[in-house]
């Protein structure tokens, strides 16, 4: 038979010890997140299984929804006049055309322009294209 050391020994305790601090910490821990838990749940005074029964007026619920209604025309960004800006070389606005949705550009010498423009940016509804001669 083996004789164990009183150094083996002693290490054999704190390893014992260490694990039993260990577990202790986490069952306290567990009891403070119950306790916390419950103190939650016991804090807002009405339990969930209580119904709430709101009464209102219907006629008088509506009347004021159609008060509160905007009935303003919005403009979408479709609905809003597009901008094309075309300049020469030397950053000068040769072009300015208005297009309102859906409608093409009309003027054939604007088309020729356009069509041998450089597209530079967008903001918005405007848009800037430069032609270089």
């Amino acid at each position: 038979m083996k004789r164990i050391g009183i150094k083996h020994n002693h290490k054999l305790m704190n390893q014992v010890l260490a694990n039993q601090k260990r577990v202790s910490a986490i069952v306290a821990l567990a009891l403070a997140t119950v306790i916390t838990f419950m103190a939650v749940i016991h804090s807002y005074g009405v339990p969930a299984t209580d119904e709430f029964t709101f009464e209102f007026d219907e006629n008088a619920l509506m009347e004021r929804a159609l008060a509160d209604m905007v009935t303003e025309k919005f403009v979408t960004e479709e609905e809003a006049p597009r901008t094309i800006k075309i300049y020469n070389e030397n950053d000068e606005l040769i072009e300015a055309v208005t297009l309102v949705a859906g409608e093409q550009v009309e003027n054939r010498e604007t088309r020729k322009l356009l069509n041998r423009a450089e597209y530079l940016s967008g903001y918005g509804n405007i848009s800037i294209y430069k032609v270089s001669l």
